[in-house]
């Protein structure tokens, strides 16, 4: 879940956050993307209506929602320092760090060349 989180982002990556969906301690569980999907859509409700009470004070402008991945995300901006931020609702989150991070463990070179890809597919746009 996240590069920041694996070791694998740049000074440019955006910030994922996962909000987890009930009180789930086990992380292989399925997946419930009506919830998810709700309340991502109860966020960005709520960052609307906060920026059109107080547009001096509004922190957070929502981007896009894409329902459709497997995962539901909410991409959203941080006004004050252009920060873009993920937001996504899934059990399975940890297991996609752990398996990251065993990667990286079992081939350290895998690092260097994905942060190079990376950085490649954003300069062509097309990350």
């Amino acid at each position: 879940m996240g590069s920041r989180a694996s070791g694998l982002a740049s000074p440019l990556s955006d910030i994922d956050v996962n909000l987890s969906l009930g009180d789930h301690k086990r992380f292989d569980v399925r997946e419930n993307r009506a919830e998810a999907i709700k309340i991502l859509r109860a966020v960005t409700k709520a960052v609307a209506k906060n920026n059109r009470e107080s547009p001096i004070a509004a922190t957070f402008t929502v981007m896009t929602s894409l329902t459709g991945p497997k995962v539901p995300i909410t991409k959203l901006v941080h006004i004050p320092s252009s920060q873009q931020i993920e937001l996504q609702c899934t059990n399975s989150a940890f297991n996609g760090l752990v398996y990251a991070k065993s990667f990286q463990r079992d081939y350290p070179d895998l690092k260097s060349i994905f942060l190079l890809l990376k950085h490649t597919l954003r300069l062509r746009g097309l990350d």
